[in-house]
């Protein structure tokens, strides 16, 4: 399934928790939506800006990949995460170019 180089290369940036790598992975017009935030947060620099954050409280968490969804233009990701005691399962979209 993670024949596409570009989940391969999210993949290990998120293996890594190594947020600097992800200026190579994000395209500079990425778009971050969140829950949280309730307004798309446009640009790479944003979108670094909250996923590095996101890998930080993640971190401690057994943040984890429960399943995905590609298609040819775009994948849902779902994951799981611990924070303080609450399970937080989500799903990530993203569409390639």
């Amino acid at each position: 399934i993670m024949s596409d180089p570009r989940l391969v290369a999210w993949h290990d940036v998120v293996q890594s928790m190594d947020p600097a790598r992800l200026q190579e992975v994000l395209a500079e017009d990425a778009s971050f939506h969140s829950p949280v935030v309730f307004k798309a947060q446009e640009g790479r620099d944003l979108a670094v800006w909250y996923l590095t954050a996101a890998m930080h409280v993640f971190a401690e968490g057994g943040f984890h990949y429960v399943r995905e969804l590609v298609g040819p233009t775009d994948a849902v990701l779902e994951f799981k995460v611990e924070v303080d005691g609450v399970v937080v399962a989500r799903r990530s979209w993203c569409v390639h170019r």
